[in-house]
């Protein structure tokens, strides 16, 4: 019951946080082109700020991406698979996203170290803040590719997981 609240609230605070960043993302390029062809003076900071949440978007819409199963895959053979093999290579994909995601994780923390010495042009804040996407955005998708690959795994063994599960929720 508890994973089933917490599950609910990240799916919601991802939505909401995306929805956020792509309104605003919008905005501010509205915002700087009024200001620029309007009023002949750009703004500073909105081709920075949308540069930026654009990779906030990004990184934390893999995961969004994951839960709604609306990443683009080449299906010309894996389509032809029986369901059992296709379940099998599903899990090996996962896999090797988690291990390429999972390498990068720590190099992104160690450059965001780095990096929050030195200010963002146009905004007070340090860039490495800019830069927590990456690792951020990939912890989230590990956890919805794991997520997936035990909802695999018990389908494969037969574990039918009903739509209003715990499970099937998250992904």
């Amino acid at each position: 019951m508890i994973f089933k609240k917490l599950l609910h609230f990240w799916n919601k605070t991802e939505e909401v946080f995306l929805i956020f960043g792509m309104s605003t993302m919008f905005i501010a390029m509205i915002a700087q082109v009024v200001c620029r062809y309007c009023f002949n003076s750009p703004l500073i900071w909105s081709e920075v700020y949308a540069r930026y949440m654009y990779m906030w978007v990004v990184f934390l819409g893999i995961s969004y991406g994951f839960r709604h199963d609306k990443h683009i895959y080449v299906g010309i053979l894996y389509d032809r698979f029986p369901e059992k093999i296709k379940q099998t290579v599903h899990i090996l994909i996962c896999a090797l996203m988690i291990y390429i995601m999972a390498v990068q994780i720590p190099c992104g923390v160690e450059y965001c170290q780095q990096l929050m010495r030195v200010k963002v042009n146009g905004l007070p804040i340090a860039r490495g803040i800019v830069y927590w996407c990456l690792p951020i955005g990939y912890t989230t998708a590990i956890i919805r590719l794991l997520m997936d690959v035990v909802s695999t795994v018990l389908q494969m063994f037969g574990i039918r997981i009903g739509e209003n599960t715990e499970m099937e929720d998250g992904i």
